[in-house]
């Protein structure tokens, strides 16, 4: 049993070393693109009164070119919004996300849209017009940005923003080279508006929102190449109790065995696409009950080992997170707190992850039978 958790931990370091290798790869900097004014910008919102103003005053370049869902909100959303000098469209009733963005998108004529959360923003919204314009040059049809949380001030915050930055400039940057972004955060993300339109049709027809934005990216990686830009910075509202990252972090992981299960076919794939979802299979999905069952002998019989996986962990994350281009100054603040990261980990490994795991195994028991 101890065997599978130690395997883990070399095959993460195995992957790691490769993924920094080729995240060094960018596309050149977006300031030196040229600028395409030919986007609309969709967000759907549902009482979203404590973070909507924020996010519109970094967007009002763009106040004619912004269209707010308030998806049936029983706050002030839309008064803000309005308040603030933006169009909104309003839904009596709650459509869920993907309904939201469908409400949108009745409402787009140009060629590309950028989705944004209500709780996130850009940093530099000036690049809008160069990332849409990088989008053209490269021939993708879709591209994703660095999300960050905002500045983080209690330890959960900081340990997310860890987590952010590595599994972001690690995760994402790593698969750039080739246009094969596997996921597209549901805080912010450019599209063509043809293929947006079509897949929003298509996630209507079984609508979720655990996942939807993983499901989106899948969806159109089957149509083109998906791109990703570091240096365009979106910030994003994180969860600041222990008791609310639970929460969301069963219902991505809910969301993340469903979009597997349902692109099971990608399988196939035999480029980055189909090697990581193969990962993800073995490390992440099959052999959770083993590395959970591993951690729960090392903690209760063989307290020798423990200390030595910790360690093992411990290095991994410094590592990569000593490899990102954070700021030496963040560098300095977070460094401290590297030393507790692997308790975060292994938190997320035995708890949310291991309840969504069989949450989502009832689920879809009950629809079987």
């Amino acid at each position: 049993m101890i065997t599978s958790i130690l395997l883990s931990l070399v095959i993460d370091g195995v992957e790691s070393a490769i993924r920094k290798k080729r995240a060094s790869y960018q596309l050149k900097p977006l300031e030196l693109y040229g600028e395409n004014n030919d986007f609309s910008i969709v967000i759907p919102a549902y009482n979203a009164e404590k973070t909507i103003e924020k996010t519109l005053k970094h967007l009002e370049k763009y106040r004619e070119r912004t269209i707010v869902v308030d998806d049936g909100s029983k706050d002030e959303t839309a008064k803000i919004a309005r308040g603030l000098g933006f169009e909104v469209v309003r839904s009596e009733t709650n459509r869920r996300k993907i309904g939201a963005i469908k409400l949108g998108l009745e409402n787009v004529s140009s060629t590309y849209t950028v989705l944004l959360d209500a709780d996130s923003y850009p940093e530099r919204p000036e690049l809008l017009p160069n990332l849409i314009q990088a989008l053209y040059d490269e021939n993708l049809i879709a591209a994703g940005a660095q999300v960050l949380p905002e500045k983080p001030n209690k330890i959960i915050e900081i340990l997310q923003r860890i987590e952010y930055g590595m599994a972001m400039e690690i995760g994402r940057g790593s698969m750039a080279k080739n246009g094969k972004n596997i996921c597209i955060s549901g805080a912010f993300g450019a599209y063509r508006s043809k293929e947006l339109r079509e897949i929003t049709e298509i996630q209507l027809k079984d609508p979720h929102f655990e996942g939807e934005d993983f499901e989106r990216t899948l969806y159109l990686l089957e149509k083109g190449s998906v791109g990703y830009f570091s240096d365009f910075i979106v910030r994003t509202v994180v969860p600041k109790s222990l008791k609310d990252l639970t929460i969301q972090r069963i219902k991505w992981q809910e969301g993340y065995l469903r979009v597997h299960i349902k692109f099971y076919k990608m399988l196939k794939r035999k480029d980055e696409v189909g090697l990581t979802l193969w990962y993800d299979w073995v490390l992440n999905i099959g052999l959770h009950p083993l590395k959970l069952i591993s951690l729960l002998f090392l903690l209760y019989y063989d307290l020798l080992s423990f200390p030595l996986l910790y360690a093992g962990y411990y290095l991994l994350a410094y590592s990569l997170f000593s490899s990102s281009s954070t700021s030496e100054e963040e560098k300095k603040l977070f460094r401290k707190y590297l030393l507790i990261y692997p308790l975060y980990s292994l938190y997320n490994l035995a708890i949310p992850t291991t309840i969504g795991y069989i949450r989502y195994l009832k689920r879809i028991t009950k629809v079987r039978k």
